[in-house]
């Protein structure tokens, strides 16, 4: 097998932890199940240890049950009340503002404080603000915890466990925002006070990932083109700030300890103020565990850091692995690690100009990005952005020059407030982020709507991991493995359709 694969033992752990975490997901509920297969899979781990002397099947059973456990333990210890009652008293602070709807946090229940949060769906004409601590009675239920819809795990991700709906009323009580709220506030009153209204909801949804901001047509355009991921607060953004820290460090000849330090600091203030949503996680703990690295003196493996961030973050919270949010990061970093490189290379071949290179390089890291995306694009929104890669390499650097600009000037703000007229240079990129992403979409068959690939995504991937770098085999024979389960892939969608 390590002849074949590129045998590592990280990510071999990282690979069956989810695999365990998977298995133990869909056996809850059934504990006597679980209870056999958890045994099973430990006794068979240290039988083939024993038997064969290979530390693989250790580590292979061994990750295999610890993923099956630690999905059950976060089962166990979510300590969510259930709920199916009418007339229910419910207190709490708005959150999370949407049409018709909002979020309440520090929530009560009939008199009693509970875990999480409350989705609450309203139809009167008030206008409610974030921090309205309000009263209200109303329907109250569960919302279902099921790990095969990616809508209900993105509620538990963030903690949204019941639904409250039949309002009978609603009342203001008071209001107090938490400080990251503040921040928010104060950020916006001054983008708003210098920008375009339009320009402004997009600033604020890149800094701060709140899409509320933005104006529908500039919403459905930024998504049609495939770069909803510039205004959810993720690697990118991160990449940013640690890519300004690290370039000001090494001009300051600073060593990579102080860089670190500055990383985690920067991570965990930027974390605090957008509530650390999962992205800023995978991409904190990623760029730490690869600064750790080079001050250890050891050679960065971009795989065996993907693989490690993902151990952190399933151990820490096994249903992460049911996220949209992270089957996305996970599958567009892959993507990157396993084809980036041979693409630029190809795209190069014997041109070594700067521009080349800068081309290439955007060219290779957007194809490759969507490589592993593609069946979530088929399968879960069932549409694909056709202009993704022309999108990604025009956008791009406006997004970068923008989002940098505007953290530069929120910081000379807090300095002096009089600086705040600066943002009128600051939007500048992004209208023309805005001008070049409505044009785009204006483009013919911007998105295509497509049917679910169904079993024909296991062939695709097959078939791409075949010519990636970290399967060991001749050239001739990857190409081979490649045409057979592409065709298969091919063959099975279409009857996928047809029938």
């Amino acid at each position: 097998m390590r002849k074949i694969l590129n045998y590592r033992p990280i990510v071999l752990i990282a690979i069956f932890l989810l695999i365990g975490v998977t298995i133990g997901g869909i056996l809850i509920g059934n504990n006597i199940l679980l209870f056999c297969v958890s045994i099973i899979t430990l006794a068979m781990g240290i039988f083939m240890f024993v038997l064969k002397k290979k530390s693989i099947f250790l580590i292979v059973f061994l990750s295999l049950f610890v993923g099956i456990i630690a999905i059950t333990i976060d089962f166990g210890v979510s300590n969510i009340a259930q709920y199916n009652e009418e007339n229910v008293f419910v207190s709490g602070r708005v959150c999370v503002l949407n049409d018709n709807e909002f979020v309440l946090d520090s929530i009560s229940i009939d008199g009693d404080k509970k875990n999480g949060k409350i989705n609450v769906e309203y139809n009167d004409e008030n206008i409610y603000s974030i921090g309205d601590e309000v009263k209200l009675v109303g329907v109250i239920s569960n919302n279902e915890n099921d790990i095969f819809s990616f809508y209900e795990m993105s509620k538990f991700e963030d903690h949204i466990y019941y639904n409250l709906n039949n309002i009978e009323e609603i009342r203001i009580v008071g209001n107090k925002l938490k400080f990251n709220e503040k921040v928010k506030k104060n950020f916006a009153t001054y983008v708003y006070k210098y920008c375009h209204k339009e320009e402004a909801g997009i600033i604020i949804g890149l800094v701060f990932g709140d899409k509320s901001y933005l104006l529908d047509t500039d919403k459905t355009a930024i998504n049609g083109v495939g770069m909803s991921h510039i205004l959810a607060v993720s690697g990118l953004h991160i990449g940013f700030l640690f890519g300004i820290i690290i370039y000001l460090t090494k001009k300051l000849r600073q060593k990579p300890i102080v860089s670190l330090i500055l990383i985690i600091l920067v991570w965990i203030i930027y974390g605090i103020l957008t509530g650390f949503p999962p992205g800023i996680k995978r991409a904190g703990i990623m760029s730490i565990v690869y600064i750790i690295g080079v001050l250890c003196v050891r050679k960065n493996d971009s795989l065996t850091t993907l693989s490690l961030a993902s151990i952190i973050i399933i151990l820490s919270n096994p249903r992460e692995l049911f996220t949209l949010g992270f089957i996305l990061s996970i599958s567009a970093v892959l993507g990157i690690i396993c084809f980036a490189p041979m693409i630029r290379k190809k795209i190069l071949g014997n041109k070594d100009s700067k521009f080349a290179r800068l081309v290439a390089n955007g060219v290779a890291i957007s194809f490759s990005a969507n490589i592993f995306i593609l069946p979530i694009s088929f399968n879960v929104f069932n549409n694909v952005a056709i202009y993704t890669i022309l999108a990604n390499l025009i956008i791009l650097p406006f997004v970068s020059m923008g989002y940098v600009m505007v953290i530069i000037v929120a910081l000379l703000t807090i300095i002096s407030k009089p600086l705040g007229v600066l943002y009128l240079v600051a939007q500048v990129p992004i209208t023309l982020l805005r001008i070049i992403a409505n044009g785009v979409y204006q483009l013919p068959f911007a998105v295509i709507s497509v049917y679910s690939m169904s079993f024909a995504s296991i062939s695709y991937l097959i078939g791409c991991f075949a010519v990636t770098p970290y399967f060991m085999i001749e050239k001739k024979k990857k190409k081979k493995i490649f045409v057979i389960f592409m065709t298969i892939s091919i063959l099975l969608y279409f009857l996928a359709i047809i029938f």
